[in-house]
């Protein structure tokens, strides 16, 4: 909806109560430009609706400005009537206005630098694919800080052995505990952006290629990363191929794939077709239907034998020499790539991917600290260990109920909020959600980091209309608008659709106003050419004195394909508004001849129809239109009188010298 500007007040819902806020202290120096049922309407107002709603930056003919101030006095008096009957109240508007802004507030609540930071982060990490080996040492996000530094201990040690000598492999096969790596050495392949948890892809692309990152905490445990390979990405691929399984797992089976897979190959240089040979021989026969096509792909989706290959062809149309895989040996030929667009055509799905992925939490993490240092952030940490005796089991169930006795003690404070241990466990029971049983004290840790965050949030939201004047003024538009549509909906537009009888009268009162130009009954022959139009005026000038039908004249006429009629056409033509009939030919009777469209056109009219007013069927839309321009004018009217506009003497030439 595009919804008209802003009003006196602002409406804004602090803990689901709509609020309203007066902006007036604001324009302590605004003039007053008018009043509107005793209540002043300012200047700067009527500029800002003024410069939003028009190209112009300037108001300086004095006919404009009335014109200007008359619509915008209109626009205030129906938002004053809404607020009169309480539009502004109802459920359905506190709603509608509700969604919006949960909407508008998202730029507000978020660090924008660090979100921004991000944001470039990513599109410069997507730039590159990395390779990477890593060792693992577990440790949960829960576990005690004993356990945590014991872990921390031992990744440090396996650090220092790789870093004296030993092969990052080896130490890999035997301490990492990743099962797979006793097979490819902590081997992680290749991947790109958002393929990782954000501190291992953080670990990985700030460090240099053969070196050995210190220990990177993820959720899993500690990890340590050594970069094997960086290069320009690889985007996204399309690619078809030609597998050739191994079927069985002898020597001899392996063999005979082989033996197979060089078979095509040596087709294919000599110039057999690859959609062929894939439909013909490839194992994979859901790809080979499709001429050996799979679904495109990225970085870290494919084996690295697979993805090597594939990196390796240049150019559309290249294929590779045979590969064994897990799978068995395959040939694959590059259809096409997709490099990574530049920044501005993917920014808001970039922006999207980082906001949904774990490395938003850093944004919000700023943001948090950014209010508490605001608004004086004060906390009291040890009563948290109150709360801790009074989890029990069935808080990992998700049935928790929280104890009978009221908790008093001082929690935190932000501004001017305070608030108790009781808010906390009031929360941690609301919030409570089934989950894998963990440490309690971090659970409550946890909670209370998350009740800290949401009071932040919360705070900075129910401020953001005083602290901000260009929000407060887009509330205003949202809530002015929705109250402005719903009510001109009621009183004019979906008036004049259902008030048939309303619409029928004021048809009757004002038909002479929706009349038809003169207008005639006529057909058009449209023919192939001159020579044929000749033919078939003979035939009509003999079929006019006894009467003709359309279909007699094409039943005559189309047994000569040579001088066929193209088509003849009945209609009611308005005077004028055709380009191949003079003035003098506008009569009764046969017109000459003319091209169209490379067609030789010739009319017959057959009646001359004088003015008339046009039926309420045929004019419908034009005299709806005006049924509810018409409405419009009386409900101002009324409106005028229940809420008494007192122009400022000087509006207009106030409006002037603030347009110099």
């Amino acid at each position: 909806m595009n919804t008209p500007i802003f009003s006196v007040i602002t409406a804004s819902f602090v803990t689901g109560t709509l609020m309203h806020i007066d902006l007036r202290a604001q324009q302590v120096n605004d003039a007053a430009l008018l009043t509107i049922a005793g209540e002043r309407v300012y200047l700067s107002e009527f500029k800002s609706i003024f410069m939003k709603n028009t190209k112009k930056d300037t108001l300086k003919d004095e006919k404009e400005i009335e014109e200007y101030l008359e619509l915008f006095t209109n626009y205030k008096l129906k938002v004053r009537e809404a607020r009169a009957i309480g539009m502004d109240t109802t459920k359905s508007f506190r709603d509608e206005l509700k969604g919006y802004r949960s909407q508008l507030t998202k730029p507000y609540l978020t660090d924008t630098a660090t979100e921004n930071r991000l944001l470039k982060e990513a599109y410069q990490r997507k730039l590159s694919d990395i390779k990477a080996s890593h060792i693992l040492v577990k440790v949960a996000p829960d576990a005690d800080p004993k356990d945590t530094a014991i872990a921390y201990k031992r990744i440090m040690q396996l650090r220092n052995r790789i870093i004296k000598g030993e092969p990052f492999a080896k130490v890999a096969r035997e301490t990492s505990e990743v099962g797979s790596a006793k097979d490819d050495g902590g081997n992680f392949g290749w991947f790109t952006v958002f393929r990782m948890e954000y501190p291992f892809e953080s670990g990985a692309y700030n460090a240099k290629q053969g070196e050995v990152t210190l220990p990177v905490r993820s959720s899993l445990g500690y990890h340590l990363v050594q970069v094997t390979g960086r290069r320009e990405a690889m985007g996204v691929v399309r690619v078809a191929h030609i597998l050739m399984a191994i079927q069985g797992k002898t020597k001899e089976d392996s063999l005979k794939a082989k033996r197979q897979i060089d078979d095509i190959y040596e087709k294919l240089k000599s110039g057999s077709k690859f959609e062929e040979l894939a439909k013909q021989f490839s194992s994979d026969k859901s790809s080979g239907m499709r001429g050996g096509e799979i679904p495109p792909f990225k970085a870290g989706e494919m084996v690295d034998i697979y993805d090597e290959t594939v990196y390796a062809l240049k150019n559309e149309g290249d294929y590779s020499a045979p590969f064994l895989t897990d799978n068995g040996w395959f040939i694959v030929k590059k259809v096409n790539r997709k490099p990574v667009p530049p920044l501005d055509e993917i920014k808001e799905e970039l922006k999207n991917q980082v906001q949904k992925d774990g490395r938003y939490k850093f944004a919000k993490t700023v943001f948090v600290s950014k209010i508490k240092k605001e608004y004086g952030f004060k906390e009291n940490r040890n009563v948290l260990k109150t709360v801790t005796p009074l989890i029990a089991d069935s808080y990992f169930e998700g049935k928790w109920k929280k104890p009978s006795s009221a908790y008093s003690e001082f929690l935190c404070s932000l501004g001017k909020k305070q608030f108790t241990l009781q808010d906390l466990v009031n929360y941690m029971e609301k919030t409570q959600r089934r989950k894998t049983r963990s440490s309690i004290p971090f659970i409550v840790n946890e909670s209370y980091t998350r009740f800290v965050d949401e009071v932040c949030t919360q705070y900075e939201d129910e401020n953001l209309e005083i602290k901000y004047k260009p929000f407060a003024e887009l509330m205003k538009e949202y809530s002015d608008g929705i109250l402005l549509f719903e009510l001109t909906d009621k009183k004019v537009w979906s008036k004049a659709i259902k008030d048939t009888i309303g619409l029928q009268k004021f048809y009757e009162e004002n038909r002479k106003s929706y009349m038809w130009e003169e207008r005639a009954d006529a057909d058009i022959f449209r023919c192939k050419d001159d020579a044929a139009a000749v033919k078939i005026r003979k035939i009509l000038e003999k079929s006019l004195k006894k009467g003709y039908t359309v279909s007699g004249i094409l039943k005559q006429v189309n047994t000569d394909t040579v001088n066929k009629i193209l088509s003849v056409e009945e209609v009611r033509l308005v005077k004028g508004e055709q380009d191949f009939i003079s003035p003098d030919e506008w009569k009764q009777g046969l017109t000459a001849n003319s091209k169209k469209d490379g067609k030789t056109v010739f009319l017959n009219i057959k009646k001359i129809i004088p003015p008339e007013p046009k039926s309420l069927k045929e004019a419908r839309g034009i005299v709806t239109t005006d049924y509810q321009n018409f409405l419009e004018r009386e409900w101002m009217d009324e409106l005028r009188k229940k809420h008494p506009v007192v122009m400022g003497k000087d509006a207009v030439s106030i409006i002037k010298a603030l347009s110099k």
